[in-house]
Formats: structure tokens, sequence, C-alpha cells
């Protein structure tokens, strides 16, 4: 799995996408791969997002973090919302409309994009 990541962020780095823009991109990838007409690809999709935000709440709770406390305990209470929504969706595999996440992401992205 490690190589894989490897070549994805190799590819990132060929494309000229950095810090922010980087995680905006990878928010964005995740709410189109939710957001696909195909089941198998919607299942993958909630696999890449839970990685997304489990990535995410490493990083926040990292004593390294430097945002705001306030920001942080906010992020980490939404990603608590979106371990819940994929359970729920990857446990009912015949009814996946992950609206809210897809929402979520590109709500994220469109943050980290801001802040650019």
């Amino acid at each position: 799995m490690g190589s894989r990541f490897t070549q994805a962020y190799g590819t990132s780095q060929k494309l000229g996408l950095h810090g922010r823009q980087l995680e905006a991109d990878a928010f964005l990838h995740a709410a189109r791969s939710l957001n696909s007409p195909s089941s198998a690809a919607r299942v993958k999709g909630l696999r890449f997002t839970h990685m997304l935000w489990t990535t995410l709440q490493a990083d926040l709770s990292s004593a390294s973090n430097k945002l705001p406390k306030g920001l942080k305990v906010d992020l980490l209470n939404l990603s608590l919302y979106v371990d819940k929504e994929i359970s729920r969706t990857l446990n009912n595999p015949m009814n996946i409309k992950p609206a809210g996440l897809i929402e979520i992401n590109r709500n994220l992205a469109a943050g980290l994009m801001r802040l650019n």
C-alpha cells in the first residue's frame, strides 16, 4: 500500500501541487469518487475518504499541528461524524448515497483553496 501512496505523491509533485492545494485536491478527489455512478467506485471512494480523514485526524492530534485549538476541535468533531457516516454507509452497500460526505469533502477543499 505504501508504494501506491508514494506514487501518488510523486505524481502530485510532477503536477506542481504543494501544500494546501495538494490537500484540497485530495478532498476533491474523494468527493468525485463518492459521486461516481458506479457503486464499486463509490465503495473505493468511501475507503479513500476514510483513509484521508484518518490521516487528518492523526495530523490534528499531533503536537506539531499549529492550527488554532478551536479549529482542531471542530475538525476532529467533524471527523467523528465522517467516520460514523462511512461505517453506516458501508454497512448498507445497496444504498450508498453519500451526499453529506461529498458536501463535507467539497467544503473542506474550498476552505483549503481559500487559504492559498
